[in-house]
Parts: C-alpha cells; structure tokens; sequence
C-alpha cells in the first residue's frame, strides 16, 4: 500500500469518524430530550423532569399563617395568572421556591401588587404585605436569582 492511498485511507476514516461521533451527539440530545416522553427543563437551582412538558415554576400557598392548613400549587409565568376561584382570596402564607413573584390583590394583576423576593428561606407570610386573604393573581418578576 503506497503512503497515498494510506494517507487517503487515514483522510476517510478520520471524516467517517467526526461524522459517527456527530451523529452520536445529536442521537444523545434527542434521547435526553424525549426519554420516556419527558422533557428536561433547566428550572432555578437545576434541571427538572416533566411528563407535560410544563416547565414546574410554581409558588406554594398555604391556607393558614406559618405554612399550616391545605396546601395549593400555583404555576406561575411572566404573563399574569389568576388563582382559581377555589384559591381565590385564600392564602395566608407563601414559599416562593426562589423566585422572585409579583402578588395582586385583584384577578389580572391589577389594583394592589407587591413584588416578594425570596430570602434565605423563600418563605413569607402574605399578612406582611397586607395580602392575608386577598390574594388573586401571580405573575414572575422580572428580576433574577
């Protein structure tokens, strides 16, 4: 074998290899993205798994002050969200799960609306911003944790 048909070969062989290996990468991503029908979300401290699709931001609202009583799940997003009417005027106490939420007194974010940041422990009580039982719609901040 002549040292040109070796340096083809080597020529082949390297470009077979860089398009296997490409193939394998994208092969990999859309596995990860579609393992078990879930899908993978980059959320706050990391990656989260959801079988919707839907991204798992949410706040947790509890009926009763220092996070007692029923407990609610409110997914939360940039554009205004009310709570349902079951939730509607209910909480008392929120965990913000590191996110920075804005709370309205009325359903589509108007009338009174504070922006909550989360402290050390995203916990607050909704009577500290006199939303104790007011409480009607939640939307994201536009700041970042």
């Amino acid at each position: 074998m002549s040292a040109s048909s070796c340096a083809k070969s080597y020529k082949f062989l390297t470009r077979f290899h860089e398009a296997s290996l490409l193939f394998l990468v994208l092969l990999l991503l859309f596995w990860c993205e579609s393992v078990q029908g879930k899908q993978w979300k980059y959320v706050g401290s990391g990656y989260t798994r959801s079988r919707s699709g839907y991204n798992n931001i949410y706040v947790s609202l509890y009926e009763h002050e220092n996070f007692r009583g029923k407990v609610y799940r409110q997914p939360i997003s940039k554009e205004c969200t009310n709570l349902p009417r079951a939730y509607n005027d209910w909480a008392s106490s929120i965990i913000l799960h590191d996110r920075c939420v804005t709370l309205c007194e009325y359903r589509d974010c108007q009338g009174p609306c504070i922006d909550v940041i989360p402290n050390e422990k995203g916990k607050k009580r909704l009577s500290a911003f006199g939303l104790n039982d007011k409480l009607s719609s939640v939307k994201q901040c536009n700041q970042f944790f």
